[in-house]
């Protein structure tokens, strides 16, 4: 092997300074571990003074044993890793970072077949000579590399020895100067507290034209002095503390950006709403600088501020973190999809401009956690585009709960692939499946290229997908079910490998489970057609999240997220009422069993459906289709769920009942009143409990109302007068924004809704309650929009 030299195992010391630090100590631990397994011979462990026997190669460990000896090298470019022979009787192992003395290591131990799958599954070949390079400099493919999963979290080691570096990893002082991040993401307000400085200083917040300044949903005045001073004083303060490295200063996960007359001038100058915020960041390293020339500032590249500002750069000590979110297309590669042009640009403009960009790439559903994610082919390709277009850190925005679908794999190959980006991604699936499957490697593998093959016709989806619009096919399905099968039967009789596959079959489960058609209108009701097996496979799913202790099946955890909750809609084949009231003028049609839920609301001639119908890809489906409400604060807890019954029916009005889960029976009529054109709700709760409840009304309106550019929003002000907005379309990148989010003195006195200018139509919510928040949100790819109400809590007595 040229430049190379093979020794026998026995030939080799490791030498460590005099005092070695705690890197230098873990790296002769792990040396002496690697070499050990390999060769099943102990390599003697010596300080650079000790006597070294005749003819004996020293392993020096960093730099500071090298100068032990006498061997004082050049400084190594950014970013490096070295192993070289310094003399006849010396090879070095160093790296620019204190982590570099451990990755070149552990690049030496890869490079003689060491693997690290998972911390209960390793490979090491059998040696007894080993080569060593003559003259070895490495750069790798990314500078920062993060992955969010379960086992870099949990198990620094195995991050380590995977060269992972980033915030997720569960490194500790002994893997040396990792990339520590306080704050990590979604900031502002952690730096400027609303219930702080709200009440005195309003105008250290976001001004919405219409709105007002927005004390909750929105971002912060970036062009205030104040604030300005305030964020400075709190980044300072961190860098201060010596392990950490960055400190985001990074917008909130709304929009609602300062539309204030200084901040929109720097926005309109930048033709960006991101020109404000690199503004601030700049002005923020400027000064930062100064004092921690080795630390850095973050901020967000996402959504609102997605497209890079026109005539700014940002300052070398600014990170910018660039999120790769809907409505691209995760299924194809970066550069062959149609759906990711503009990201591709949006990335190319930001290298231009920064040069620290860091990409937040999303790598799994968000919605369907327990869903397989047919993202393969685009990981394959985009690691490479990213680090061959100047990216200089990448973070892969999986999940960290168990059960997560090839979560094990994804976090070995990503790590894999952030470390060098020329690897063959699929090669690494397989050589994973192989170690960490056994005998249902071979399966399990042929089973991910199988459920692959719908994507690779064409079908596009993102991190909010579900399965049910399509990602796989019925014939895909059933071919994966036999290799599942083939795989089961494989490990049988090998408990930790089946107990490996049988998270594979959780997660095939929830899949099959999800793509199922749930709710199909027929005539005077929705039908349930639930597969044959459905229930069957929904217990052993069941059981199988209680046995492997997976709690959650999507991104936020909340009650909803139970499965039966998830997909239980689709286990019993059974037919769900609707009734029709109508007047002269309007026809509605609501559903008991979905919570009471308003499906349609109609002029007579039933030209026009307000409201959204329940499919399987709208949030919190299918309850949450049309016009609903509850009594509980997050929308998801009594009310929401529950089925109702029908007590009285007639023309015009329809009276139902129902027991919530918080002891509370409510009773609501709904009355379609001629005269006034409208839809009248009326709901009584009352405490079943021997407790006092705190209790308060909540109604989601999901409406189809036609192109979002042609709507406008309105508000009755205290004084009666009505306030007409328009907000702004989003970018076309963002497929959820918050329009509208109103508290405070702009919350509507009474009267509230949008209208369709063009259209002649819209929806207006009249309310004698006192209200606590009103806020609407457009999905842009399918024209709907959510408006949202709550109200104030009361406290509810016994028996009231």
């Amino acid at each position: 092997m040229a430049g190379w030299q093979v020794f026998p195992v026995e030939r080799l010391v490791i030498v460590q300074p005099e005092n070695p630090s705690a890197v230098e100590k873990q790296a002769a631990l792990e040396l002496s571990r690697g070499l050990f397994q390999i060769s099943r011979k102990r390599v003697p462990l010596l300080r650079a003074k000790q006597h070294r026997p005749a003819g004996r190669i020293g392993l020096l460990l960093g730099e500071r044993a090298a100068a032990r000896v006498g061997f004082v090298r050049p400084v190594l470019p950014e970013n490096t890793i070295e192993i070289s022979r310094v003399s006849q009787d010396f090879f070095l192992f160093r790296g620019t970072e204190s982590t570099g003395l451990l990755d070149a290591i552990y690049a030496w131990l890869d490079f003689l077949g060491c693997r690290w799958f998972h911390p209960e599954v390793s490979r090491f070949p059998e040696r007894q000579k080993v080569a060593l390079p003559e003259g070895f400099q490495y750069r790798p493919s990314f500078a920062y590399r993060d992955a969010l999963w379960k086992i870099p979290g949990e198990d620094g080691d195995w991050a380590s020895r995977n060269h992972l570096n980033g915030f997720f990893t569960g490194l500790k002082e002994k893997h040396g100067r990792y990339w520590v991040w306080e704050p990590f993401t979604h900031s502002l307000y952690r730096m400027v507290p609303p219930e702080i400085y709200g009440g005195k200083h309003p105008d250290y917040f976001a001004y919405r034209h219409g709105q007002g300044r927005l004390l909750a949903g929105a971002q912060l005045c970036l062009s205030h002095p104040d604030v300005f001073r305030i964020v400075r004083d709190y980044v300072m303060e961190k860098m201060a503390e010596p392990g950490i490295r960055v400190v985001a200063v990074a917008q909130m996960d709304c929009a609602n950006y300062c539309q204030c007359p200084e901040c929109e001038k720097k926005d309109r100058a930048g033709k960006s709403p991101a020109a404000s915020l690199l503004d601030f960041v700049n002005r923020l390293a400027e000064e930062t600088v100064r004092f921690h020339p080795d630390k850095y500032v973050a901020t967000l590249a996402y959504q609102y501020s997605q497209t890079p500002p026109a005539g700014l750069k940002a300052h070398p000590n600014v990170i910018v973190k660039l999120c790769h979110m809907e409505p691209g297309c995760d299924f194809h590669s970066l550069a062959g999809c149609r759906h990711n042009r503009f990201y591709v640009e949006c990335l190319q403009q930001w290298t231009r401009i920064c040069s620290h960009v860091f990409v937040w790439h999303y790598v799994t559903n968000f919605l369907h956690n327990l869903s397989f994610h047919p993202n393969f082919d685009a990981l394959a390709e985009d690691i490479r585009f990213y680090r061959e277009n100047g990216v200089w850190g990448i973070f892969f925005q999986g999940q960290r709960e168990t059960g997560v679908s090839l979560a094990e794999l994804h976090a070995y190959c990503q790590a894999r692939l952030a470390w060098d980006a020329t690897k063959d991604y699929f090669q690494e699936v397989r050589e994973f499946c192989q170690a960490y499957y056994g005998q249902a490697g071979e399966p399990i593998m042929e089973l991910i290229e199988v459920l692959h093959q719908h994507v690779r016709q064409g079908f596009h989806g993102h991190l909010y997908t579900h399965p049910a619009e399509g990602t796989f096919t019925g014939q895909q399905l059933q071919r994966a079910a036999l290799l599942l099968k083939e795989a089961e039967a494989a490990v049988r009789k090998e408990r930790p490998l089946c107990e490996r596959v049988e998270l594979v079959r959780l997660w095939f489960n929830y899949t099959w489970l999800a793509t199922l058609s749930g709710l199909t209108r027929s005539g005077r009701a929705f039908v349930v057609k639930a597969a044959p097996k459905a229930l069957t496979i929904f217990y052993q799913s069941c059981h199988l999240m209680k046995k492997h202790q997976v709690t959650r099946v999507q991104e936020f955890p909340a009650s909803h997220q139970d499965l039966r909750e998830k997909v239980g809609w689709f286990l019993k084949r059974r037919k769900l009422p609707v009734y029709t009231i109508s007047s002269g003028s309007l026809k509605a049609e609501v559903c008991p069993e979905l919570a009471g839920l308003v499906c349609t609301l109609k002029r007579a001639d039933g030209k026009i459906n307000l409201l959204c119908q329940p499919a399987p890809w709208i949030l919190r489906y299918p309850t949450m289709a049309g016009l609903t409400e509850g009594c509980t604060a997050d929308g998801f807890g009594p009310g929401f769920m529950e089925p109702y019954h029908l007590v009285e029916k007639g023309t015009n009005f329809l009276v139902l009942k129902a027991d919530l889960a918080n002891q509370v029976e409510v009773t609501r009529t709904y009355t379609l009143k001629d005269k006034q054109g409208w839809l009248h709700l009326h709901s009584v709760y009352a405490s079943k409990s021997s407790q006092v409840l705190s209790l308060l009304w909540h109604v989601f309106a999901l409406l189809k109302v036609g192109e979002p550019g042609d709507l406008v929003f309105f508000r009755q002000n205290s004084e009666g007068k009505t306030v007409v907005v328009k907000p702004e379309v989003p970018l076309p990148t963002v497929s959820a924004s918050q329009w509208l989010c109103w508290k405070k003195e702009n919350l509507p006195a009474g009267v509230w809704g949008c209208f369709n200018r063009k259209k002649g139509y819209g929806l207006r919510h009249e309310f004698s309650e006192e209200v606590t928040a009103c806020s609407s949100t457009v999905y842009t790819r399918d024209h709907r929009v959510l408006l949202e109400v709550v109200g104030k809590t009361h406290r509810v007595k016994p028996g009231s």
